[in-house]
């Protein structure tokens, strides 16, 4: 129930979702705080959001439902048993990353074709693993976030990725050739939803350090969004190979704060787990590729060549 209300951003949105009144709802909320002894969230113009404690609560929270998730999803893989043959499919999130690396494990393999998946959770991804539905997979999580790999699945570290961050273009800060985290404090945010990829509470932890509470107005799944957003107004994180113009600007944020594991996962049990280190290099040149499209990536990457160990070693 918190973390609906943290997802949905009100009582009222909330309520719906789940079903209830929202006198119904303020009364369950009231009495778990009176149970915990303080109050998890605060009421705003826009609706509510977390406080230190609600954060804290909400964090706990989403650790064990996904302990949960990895339970059931385990139980779930046990009784229905794996598929053997059929095409060969890859899969990762959003963006030219998975279709590049589909491409050059075709070529390198000599196969017809190597299909395609896209999900927008780790969770996701790794059950399309379990239950044999993709061959590979390449999963990214934020550093300071925990990634539990299932046991029964394989994984190998691609790179060491930054988040960028993508302003108006015209902005003051886009003149600059790094941005401080510090100084986006009075903008808007507009993000992931929490129960997507982590990108969120990678953010407001960020932010944290940097001295203050991220203003997260907006969330949004799809890329085209998010640039419509920061067209309109507001930030958000960006890949640091993202295309720049058409009224937005990506720079790199000073210091690094954001970064994630890139990691290319396996099943052990796929009809290619022999060919994994064939797997790596084409994953490798694909993100490699992605690079090349960015001057400022390009920058950063010579200048954090510990980011990318295990890349340049198979290149």
């Amino acid at each position: 129930m918190i973390c609906t209300v943290v997802d949905a951003g009100s009582l009222s949105r909330a309520a719906a979702q789940l079903g209830v009144s929202q006198p119904a709802l303020t009364a369950q909320l009231q009495r778990i705080e009176r149970q915990l002894g303080g109050r998890l969230f605060e009421r705003t113009r826009e609706g509510v959001r977390p406080t230190d404690l609600g954060y804290f609560v909400v964090d706990s929270a989403r650790i064990v439902l996904a302990d949960m998730t990895h339970l059931m999803d385990g139980v779930t893989e046990r009784v229905n048993p794996r598929r053997s043959g059929g095409p060969v499919r890859a899969a990762g999130g959003s963006g030219p990353l998975v279709p590049l690396f589909a491409a050059r494990l075709r070529e390198a393999l000599h196969l017809p074709e190597v299909g395609t998946e896209v999900e927008s959770t780790n969770r996701a991804l790794f059950k399309l693993l379990e239950t044999g539905q993709v061959d590979f997979a390449i999963v990214g999580s934020y550093r300071d976030l925990p990634l539990r790999v299932p046991k029964h699945l394989l994984a190998r570290l691609l790179v060491v990725e930054p988040s960028f961050v993508a302003l108006p273009e015209g902005h003051l800060l886009g003149e600059l050739d790094a941005v401080p985290l510090a100084v986006l404090a009075e903008l808007d945010w507009a993000v992931d939803p929490p129960s997507e990829s982590g990108e969120q509470l990678a953010l407001q932890r960020a932010c944290a350090v940097a001295g203050y509470s991220p203003r997260i107005r907006h969330h949004a799944i799809e890329a085209s969004t998010a640039r419509e957003l920061v067209r309109a107004g507001a930030v958000t994180l960006a890949h640091p190979a993202s295309r720049q113009g058409d009224g937005v600007t990506v720079r790199p944020l000073v210091g690094s704060p954001i970064l994630s594991h890139q990691m290319l996962v396996w099943n052990p049990e796929s009809q290619l787990a022999g060919q994994v280190d064939v797997a790596y290099r084409c994953a490798a040149e694909a993100y490699l590729s992605l690079v090349h499209r960015s001057e400022t990536y390009q920058r950063w990457w010579a200048e954090h060549p510990e980011a990318h160990v295990d890349l340049d070693a198979v290149l």
